[in-house]
Formats: structure tokens, C-alpha cells, sequence
């Protein structure tokens, strides 16, 4: 059981400390657990509001070197809701800017490119201004990307929205560039104008009126926890989804025949022996599904806690087999 516990929780190369570092120049360097969030601070009623309205986001930036790898993010603005975020992210040498959660665009969904590789390295003015006539990129005053067929929108149509810097709200997709200015604008009125001073220590201050100061939390932990989720998208058949099943579907075997084994001395009716193995089983994942729901670089998924269960019952029915005379 031990050993269970140990594969079940083990957290990878997840840091239980924030990577996020002042730097000397006063910006805030990020790294793969690095991350910053504000509190729910735009209501749905600003939200729309905004979005009629049109918008301007601008961030001081230097990129993450190119061959960091895997999808980062560099800021996003949600409600909770990966399908309807507003995010902008860093692949290799490009900028993504999009509604949604196509990372991969492997479905094709709106989004607004732009070549960083000019920019890497050094800091530039990252302004992005979006509204009726679609979507503008600029790095300091030079237009970098545009596409007039999109009008990028702020989430929260039943909920209040977060900021979050240097990662997503699962902190499992980390930027390892660094940020030195952060603001939204709605017009000329600032949503949220963050100052970065590293005599703060912990939090961005805001100083635009709204009070959503942007914290430091150490360990970095997911500030919205999918708990036995599962994405149907990442269901298909790969090596590492086969790789996880069988780890699942043959991990609680052991477990299985040892329970069985102490339950003999009952002289149970199998059935009665099966089915508490399985009830043991299903509480025994669930536990480590619900811890694994808080660690960044695990998933709480519910096929695993069936396929933990199944590989509990097949532990006991092995037991049984071998020891039942012919």
C-alpha cells in the first residue's frame, strides 16, 4: 500500500515553492512553477460592458527563450472556464493570443499569431487592442500581428473573473519569460494597472482603483482544481494514454490479492469478498484522486478511479484462483 501511495502522489518535478524572482531591472521573472493571480475582481456586468466597448491589454515583456518547450502562459483573464479564457501564451518562438483552450489548434479556433523571434532576449511594449474591428498586436509601435475578423472577448458571463500571470489556473503550464508592466484598459479607464516594485515582496500592487492586487502564492497551487475530470479530447489512443492505463489497470492488483487474502480468515462468501475488496479499492483511488486534484503536474480523473477499482478486483479474483482448489 505504500508503494501505491508513493506512484499514486509522487508529485514529478513539481516545486513546492514558487519560481516566480524579482529581477534587478524591477522586473518579475518566471519560471516553470512560477505564477501570479489576482482575486475574481471583474464582474459580469464590466465584463460586458468592456467587451461592447472594446479593449486594450499591455504588458512589458521578455520572452522565454525558444526552445523552453510545450505551450506556456504568459497571462490569461478567466472565470474558471478553460473553453472561454482570455489568454495569451508563448509557443517556442510565437505569440498566441485567443479565446479558449485550443492549445494545440488541433480544432481550428480563432487566434492571433505574432513572431517573437526579433524580440527575443530583450524587453519590448507587448499591446494588445481588440474590439468591433477586430484584434491588433504591436511590440512597442510596430504592428506584429492582426486579424480583423476577430474581436477577442473578456470571459465572465455568470461569474467574476481572475488575472493570472506567468501560468494558468491549474499552474501546470509555466512561462519562463519575465514581465515588467501589466495593464488593462476599457476605453481610457484602467481595469487594472498592476505596479511592479520588488519592495513588495510578495503581491503586485494595483493601482488602478479596483483593488485586485495580483499575489505570489508559494507553494503555487491550482487556484481551480478539476477534480475527476476528464477531458474527452485527451481520451484517444497514444502511448502515453495506453501507458496510464496499464499503470492504472494493474497497479491495485497487489492490493486486490493482499486484501483477499486477509478477508480468507472470514471464510466469506466470494461475492461478499469481491465486493468489499472493490468498495476498499474505489475509496483507497479516490483518496489519491482528491489529493492529486491539488498537485499541479498530477490529474484527478475518473477513469483512473474505475480502472484502480477494476485492477482491485482482479487482484482479489487472482487470489481467489490460486488458492481455491481444483
Amino acid at each position: 500500500m505504500v508503494a501505491m501511495l508513493a506512484i499514486g502522489l509522487w508529485p514529478g518535478d513539481y516545486r513546492f515553492r514558487n519560481d516566480a524572482k524579482w529581477r534587478d531591472d524591477g522586473g518579475l521573472q518566471f519560471g516553470p512553477f512560477g505564477f501570479a493571480y489576482t482575486e475574481p475582481f471583474i464582474t459580469p456586468a464590466q465584463s460586458a460592458e468592456i467587451n461592447k466597448a472594446g479593449f486594450t491589454l499591455m504588458l512589458g515583456l521578455t520572452p522565454a527563450p525558444p526552445q523552453t518547450p510545450g505551450f506556456q502562459f504568459v497571462a490569461s483573464l478567466t472565470d474558471g472556464d478553460d473553453t472561454q479564457q482570455l489568454m495569451i501564451g508563448q509557443w517556442q518562438d510565437e505569440l498566441i493570443v485567443m479565446n479558449g483552450d485550443d492549445y494545440s489548434h488541433a480544432r481550428g479556433l480563432p487566434r492571433v499569431y505574432a513572431n517573437l523571434s526579433p524580440f527575443m532576449q530583450r524587453q519590448f511594449l507587448l499591446t494588445v487592442v481588440t474590439g468591433s474591428f477586430g484584434t491588433i498586436l504591436k511590440a512597442d509601435s510596430e504592428v506584429i500581428g492582426q486579424n480583423a475578423k476577430i474581436h477577442l472577448l473578456i470571459p465572465g458571463l455568470d461569474r467574476k473573473i481572475r488575472l493570472t500571470l506567468g501560468n494558468s489556473v491549474h499552474a501546470n503550464a509555466g512561462w519562463s519569460g519575465a514581465m515588467h508592466s501589466f495593464a488593462l484598459f476599457s476605453g481610457q479607464k484602467p481595469a487594472e494597472l498592476l505596479r511592479f516594485d520588488r519592495s513588495l515582496v510578495d503581491r503586485l500592487k494595483d493601482v488602478s482603483g479596483s483593488g485586485a492586487d495580483a499575489i505570489l502564492p508559494s507553494p503555487p497551487l491550482s487556484v481551480v482544481r478539476s477534480f475527476l475530470s476528464d477531458d474527452p479530447r485527451e481520451l484517444g489512443l497514444n502511448y502515453s494514454r495506453v501507458k496510464d492505463v496499464a499503470v492504472n489497470l494493474l497497479g491495485f492488483i497487489p492490493f486486490g490479492m493482499v486484501l483477499a487474502s486477509l478477508l480468507k480468515e472470514r471464510r466469506w462468501q466470494r461475492s461478499r469478498t469481491i465486493a468489499t475488496v472493490a468498495l476498499y479499492g474505489f475509496i483507497l483511488s479516490f483518496l489519491i484522486e482528491a489529493v492529486q486534484a491539488w498537485i499541479p503536474t498530477r490529474s484527478s480523473s475518473a477513469v483512473d478511479l474505475m480502472l484502480n477499482t477494476v485492477s482491485a478486483i482482479t487482484g482479489a479474483y487472482i487470489f481467489r484462483a490460486v488458492t481455491t482448489p481444483l
